[in-house]
C-alpha cells in the first residue's frame, strides 16, 4: 500500500512512519522547512501547504499516482485573541493552511488514487473546537469544524 503523509516530518508525522514501516507500506512524505537524511528511504518532497502554487509542484510527482492513504496533518493555531482583536489577514490565512488549501490538496490528489483497492483512506487532524468552541482559537477551530463537515 501507497501512504502519502503531509507533514510527515512532524513529530507526530515520524511516528506515524514508525508505524506504516512495520506493515511495509511505500511511504510518500512531506516537508516544510528542512530536509534530513533520517527519512532517505522514504521519498520527500518540500510542500508549503500555505502556497497553491507549492501545492501545484507538489501534485505533478509522478510517484504520487496510485495512493491507498493520504494523512494531512500541517495546521496553525494562530492567530490567537479575541476575533475582533486578530489580525484579519492571519486569520483567512489561518483559514486556508487549515482548511482551504488541504482540501485543495485533496481535489489535485483524488483521481490520483488507487483503482485497484476497494479502501483507500483520507485521514485529516481535527483536532480543538470540533465538540467545544475553544477560546481565542476562532480560526483554527472553525477550520476544523469545516473539515469534519467535509
Amino acid at each position: 500500500m501507497k501512504t502519502i503523509i503531509i507533514g510527515g516530518f512532524s513529530g507526530i508525522g515520524l511516528k506515524i512512519i514508525d508505524l506504516l514501516e512495520k506493515d511495509r507500506n511505500e511511504i510518500i512524505y512531506t516537508y516544510n522547512s528542512s530536509f534530513s537524511t533520517k527519512l532517505k528511504k522514504y521519498k520527500g518532497f518540500k510542500l508549503n501547504i500555505s502556497s497553491l502554487e507549492s501545492i501545484d509542484n507538489f501534485v505533478k510527482q509522478k510517484s504520487l499516482i496510485n495512493w491507498d492513504n493520504l494523512i494531512i496533518m500541517p495546521a496553525t493555531q494562530k492567530p490567537i485573541g479575541l476575533f475582533s482583536e486578530t489580525n484579519p489577514r492571519d486569520w483567512v490565512k489561518s483559514i486556508e493552511i487549515n482548511f482551504s488549501n488541504q482540501m485543495y490538496l485533496i481535489n489535485k490528489l483524488y483521481n490520483k488514487r488507487s483503482k485497484k483497492t476497494i479502501n483507500k483512506n483520507i485521514i485529516l487532524w481535527a483536532g480543538g473546537g470540533t465538540n467545544n468552541a475553544t477560546k481565542y482559537y476562532s480560526a483554527y477551530t472553525i477550520s476544523k469544524i469545516a473539515q469534519v463537515k467535509m
